[in-house]
């Protein structure tokens, strides 16, 4: 019955391990995901600012034209100041939507590294799972060892004496002389 419950103890820890560093895998992969699908909001949440930026530009520009035309300024291109007022704005409106695109793939690049890092945790906890599981069915084998130990020594030591008593045993041996106890009478 100990080797029964031995086993069984064996079988219920090793399930236990396995359940426990599949399930540290499993929320490991689940959490990189994560990370990757947030860290692509944020990359599609810099690229709308940055079109937004470039949009509110457009407007301005179209709205300084309108009220350089209207003031009577001649938009030529021949670089006076109200084309370098147009290019400033083109200019500056750029500068704000590769600040917004930057921001966001750091953005990105964080939440992607605290899924990593986070995905590491649950990768360690599944080798320290399989670690501590391993180093529980030791014991458990070695515990059963030293259970069973004793039993086994006393069967071998019942076994060496039968083996002995049999061949210390005075058989019966028949000879021509008739049947003697083992000491042929005379013949020692």
């Amino acid at each position: 019955m100990p080797a029964a419950t031995a086993i069984i103890a064996l079988v219920s820890t090793a399930a236990s391990t396995a359940y426990t560093a599949y399930v540290a895998n499993d929320n490991a992969i689940d959490a990189k995901h994560a990370a990757g699908r947030q860290a692509d909001r944020e990359n599609a949440a810099a690229t709308e600012e940055a079109n937004a930026i470039r949009e509110k530009a457009r407007r301005l520009k179209g709205q300084q034209v309108a009220e350089l035309a209207a003031a009577g300024v001649k938009l030529d291109g021949s670089g006076g100041s109200a084309d370098t007022i147009l290019e400033e704005t083109d200019r500056l409106s750029e500068q704000d939507a590769m600040a917004a695109l930057r921001e966001g793939r750091e953005r990105a690049a964080i939440v992607r590294d605290q899924g990593n890092l986070t995905a590491g945790n649950y990768r360690s906890r599944a080798v320290a799972e399989s670690l501590n599981g391993v180093s529980s069915m030791i014991g458990q084998v070695n515990s059963y060892r030293s259970a069973t130990a004793g039993t086994r020594f006393a069967n071998q030591i019942d076994q060496d004496s039968a083996s002995q008593s049999f061949a210390r045993r005075n058989a019966p041996r028949y000879s021509l002389l008739g049947s003697g106890t083992g000491q042929q009478r005379g013949l020692n």
